[in-house]
């Protein structure tokens, strides 16, 4: 997968969350999982940070072909919610790759491992 695939991360000045694939908006996934009414959030462990955690697992099943990329959703987000997700600082824009999130797994099968980090790029707010 090339660097192009990438997830970004921000918060607007007037409070809004923005999570985008390629430019485009992240889906919440709600009809599958709908752990946060408010949508995303990142930095901390509550509601919109699960609903982070199962949507981009679910976007990195959907463009893996895993042949049901809701099952693999559930199956991953948790831990991907509590090793990377909620570790970003709340204050910062981020961007995450595709290929990143993928280098965790072997076989087509996501297996987080604490000796292989999913790298993640932040950047201060711009206010």
């Amino acid at each position: 997968m090339a660097n192009t695939h990438l997830f970004e991360g921000r918060v607007t000045k007037s409070g809004n969350v923005l999570v985008t694939y390629n430019g485009k908006p992240l889906p919440v996934c709600a009809e599958h999982y709908n752990a946060s009414p408010d949508g995303f959030m990142w930095g901390y462990d509550d509601s919109g940070v699960s609903q982070l955690a199962y949507a981009i697992m679910h976007k990195f099943g959907t463009i893996g072909n895993v042949v049901n990329p809701v099952l693999f959703a559930e199956e991953t987000y948790l831990a991907f919610r509590r090793k990377i997700i909620s570790k970003i600082p709340t204050n910062l824009s981020w961007v995450m790759s595709l290929e990143s999130v993928a280098e965790w797994g072997k076989n087509g099968v996501l297996s987080i491992s604490d000796s292989q980090p999913v790298q993640v790029v932040v950047t201060p707010q711009i206010t």
